[in-house]
C-alpha cells in the first residue's frame, strides 16, 4: 500500500548585511506577519492555522513552516447570470444573454443550471477552481512580504528603481520540499544554499532541509536561534566568574538582548580596569560600560560595582589575550574622559549654569531651556501649594529652577543619556539638600508607564509633573493642522470659556461663538469644519486625579495663568 504524501516543510533564509540589533525582533515579527497573512488569503493555513517559526541573527531572517500544502484546496464559486426569463424565449430556445454568459463563463450552454431565488429562478455556473501550486504563489508572496516589512530607515543598492531594505540583500534562500521556489529580489534569484559565519564559516553551503540547514549553519558557527545564543553568553559568563569569587553579574536584559542580536556565535571574555575609576559615580562607569562599549557590568555580593567587566566578541575564544587587551584599553581612555569631564565641571557651580540655559533653545515657540525651567518652577509651586505643602515649596522650587542646568555641562554633552542624573549627582556633590538633589536626579522618571515605579517624595513628584506639558505643548506646535486663510473682515470672535465639572469630570470643548464666527479668522481646518482644533481638544485624565488628587494637572497648570 502507497503511503500518503507528507505536506512538504517551508525554509526561507533572506541574507543581509548587518541590521542593527533593536530592529531584528521586530522585522522578524513583521515578517511573520505578512507570510501568515498571505498564506491564509491564499488558502494555504487550515485548521489549525499555520505558524511559522522565526529566527534571526545579525545576518539573516529565517521563517520556517514545518508543513505547507502542496497546493490550494480546490474551490466552487457560484456564478449567477441572466433571469431564466431573459435568457430563454417562449419556445425555450437560449437567447442572446444566455449564449453572452455561457461565453463569458468559457463555457457550454449544457453547463449551465437553473436555481431558484427569492427573487425568480436565475442561470449560474458553478466555477471550479482546482487551486495553484503552494510554490507559484510562495514566489509572489515571498518579495511582497520582505520589501515591505517597515523600517525606520531604508537603502537602495541596485539604483533608485531597485528594492530598498534596511541593508543590502545578498541572497535568499527559499525551499519548498527541497526544491527552490523560483522568486527573486531585486537582482538576488533564491537559490538552495546559505552561508557561515564571516570569520569562522564557508561562504557557501548547499541545503536540503531544515534539519540540514541547522546543522550546517552550527557547523559553520552560526547559532540561529536567539534563544541558545542567549543560553551560550550566560553560561560562559558563569564559567569566567568561577575563578572570580564573590562577584556576579549585575542584571541588565535590555543590554543582554541587544548582545544576542548582535553575533552569531557569541563568546563571552572577562576584562579588567583600573579600581581608581570606582572613585566616579557608579551611573557613569555603567553608562560608559553599557551605551559606548555594550560591556555587562559585574558587582560584588554587597552590591558595589567591581572593576571587572564581561565583553561579548563574535569568535569562538580568543586564545592570545589580544582582543582582551583592546578591549580594556579602550575602556581605561573611555573612563579617563569621564573623569576629565566630571572634575573640570566641578568648577562650576548647578547655580553659575543658569544664565547659560539661555543659549539652550528648547523651541522656537517656546523659547530656551531657561524659560522652560522658569515655568516648570512656576507649575510645581503651584502643584505644591494645590496639595497643602506649603512648607515643601522651597525645596521644589529650587529643584525646578535647577534641573536643566546640567545641559550646559560636559560630562552630558557627551553621555546624553545621563541628563537629570548627573544634575542630581552636582547637586548632591555641591551639598545641595538631598530632597532637592533626589528630585533632579528622577526628574526624567517614569521613562514610559510600564517602569512607573512611582515617586518617593513630593518634591520628585511635582518636578516630574511640571516637566511633562512642556514636551506636550512641543510635541503639538510641531504637530499642529495647517492654517487656511478665509476671507471677509478680521474680528476676532468671542471664546466660549473651557470649564472643568469637578462633579461628573467632564471637560467642556472650546469652540468660537459668536455670529462671525469662521469670519475674517486665521483658523485651522479643525475649526472651519466647526470642531475645536486639536490643541485644545483635551479630556480630562481620571489616571492624573488618582494619582495627584483634585484636579486634573493640567488644568492646575491653566489655573496658574500660566502661558506654557
Amino acid at each position: 500500500m502507497r503511503a500518503e504524501a507528507k505536506d512538504p516543510e517551508f525554509l526561507l533564509e533572506v541574507g543581509v548585511e548587518e541590521i542593527p540589533a533593536w530592529m531584528i525582533e521586530g522585522a522578524l515579527a513583521e515578517l511573520k506577519r505578512r507570510l501568515e497573512e498571505g498564506l491564509r488569503e491564499a488558502r494555504l493555513s487550515g485548521d489549525p492555522p499555520v505558524s511559522l517559526e522565526m529566527y534571526g541573527t545579525p545576518r539573516r531572517l529565517i521563517a520556517y513552516g514545518p508543513s505547507l500544502p502542496a497546493r490550494q484546496a480546490s474551490s466552487v464559486e457560484t456564478i449567477q447570470g441572466p433571469p431564466k426569463r431573459v435568457a430563454f424565449d417562449a419556445q425555450g430556445k437560449p437567447t442572446a444573454a444566455a449564449n453572452a454568459f455561457a461565453a463569458k463563463m468559457g463555457a457550454k450552454l449544457d453547463q449551465l443550471e437553473t436555481v431558484s431565488t427569492p427573487k425568480g429562478e436565475y442561470l449560474v455556473f458553478h466555477k471550479k477552481d482546482p487551486g495553484r501550486p503552494t510554490a507559484d504563489i510562495l514566489a509572489e508572496l515571498i518579495p511582497q512580504a520582505v520589501l515591505a516589512i517597515p523600517f525606520p530607515r531604508t537603502m537602495y543598492w541596485e539604483g533608485k528603481s531597485g528594492p530598498r531594505f534596511i541593508r543590502p540583500i545578498h541572497s535568499l534562500l527559499a525551499l519548498l520540499g527541497g526544491r527552490v521556489v523560483p522568486c527573486a529580489i531585486g537582482s538576488v534569484r533564491a537559490g538552495s544554499a546559505t552561508f557561515g559565519h564571516r570569520l569562522l564559516g564557508k561562504p557557501q553551503l548547499p541545503v536540503r532541509n531544515f534539519a540540514g540547514y541547522r546543522k550546517a549553519l552550527r557547523d559553520n558557527s552560526v547559532l540561529m536561534d536567539a534563544q541558545e545564543r542567549r543560553k551560550r553568553i550566560l553560561d560562559g559568563v558563569a564559567a569566567l566568574l568561577e575563578s572570580k569569587k564573590g562577584l556576579r553579574l549585575k542584571p541588565n536584559e535590555d543590554l543582554l538582548n541587544t548582545l544576542v542580536y548582535l553575533t552569531e556565535f557569541p563568546t563571552p571574555l572577562i576584562g579588567e580596569f583600573d579600581p581608581a575609576f570606582l572613585a566616579l559615580p557608579e551611573e557613569v562607569l555603567i553608562t560608559v560600560m553599557k551605551g559606548h562599549q555594550k560591556y555587562l557590568s559585574l558587582e560584588r555580593a554587597d552590591g558595589t560595582l567591581a572593576p571587572y567587566f564581561i565583553a561579548v566578541m563574535n569568535r569562538d575564544a580568543d586564545s592570545t589575550g589580544v582582543i582582551r587587551h583592546g578591549h580594556e584599553r579602550v575602556l581605561r581612555a573611555r573612563f579617563t574622559d569621564a573623569r576629565f569631564f566630571w572634575e573640570a565641571d566641578a568648577e562650576t557651580r548647578l547655580e553659575q549654569r543658569l544664565e547659560a540655559l539661555r543659549q539652550v533653545t528648547f523651541q522656537s515657540q517656546l523659547g530656551s531651556y531657561y524659560d522652560k525651567a522658569d515655568r516648570m518652577r512656576r507649575v510645581a509651586a503651584a502643584f505644591a501649594l494645590r496639595l497643602r505643602h506649603a512648607d515643601k515649596l522651597e525645596a521644589i522650587q529650587n529643584a525646578a529652577r535647577l534641573a536643566k542646568c546640567d545641559l550646559t555641562t560636559d560630562l552630558v554633552k557627551e553621555f546624553t543619556e545621563l541628563q537629570g542624573v548627573v544634575g542630581g549627582l552636582y547637586a548632591r556633590r555641591e551639598g545641595l539638600p538631598e530632597e532637592v538633589a533626589a528630585a533632579i536626579y528622577d526628574h526624567y522618571k517614569p521613562a514610559n508607564i510600564e517602569r512607573n515605579q512611582g515617586f518617593a517624595s513630593l518634591a520628585r513628584r511635582s518636578l516630574g509633573f511640571a516637566r511633562r506639558p512642556h514636551g506636550y505643548a512641543r510635541w503639538l506646535l510641531r504637530h499642529r493642522p495647517r492654517a487656511v486663510r478665509l476671507q471677509g473682515p478680521v474680528r476676532p470672535a468671542p471664546r466660549r470659556e473651557r470649564r472643568h465639572q469637578d462633579s461628573g469630570g467632564s471637560c467642556a470643548s472650546p469652540s468660537v461663538a459668536g455670529p462671525d464666527r469662521g469670519r475674517g479668522l486665521r483658523l485651522s481646518e479643525h475649526q472651519v469644519r466647526g470642531a475645536a482644533p486639536p490643541v485644545e481638544r483635551r479630556r480630562c485624565p481620571e489616571r492624573s486625579r488618582r494619582i495627584f488628587g483634585g484636579t486634573p494637572p493640567l488644568l492646575l497648570a491653566g489655573r496658574a495663568r500660566l502661558r506654557l
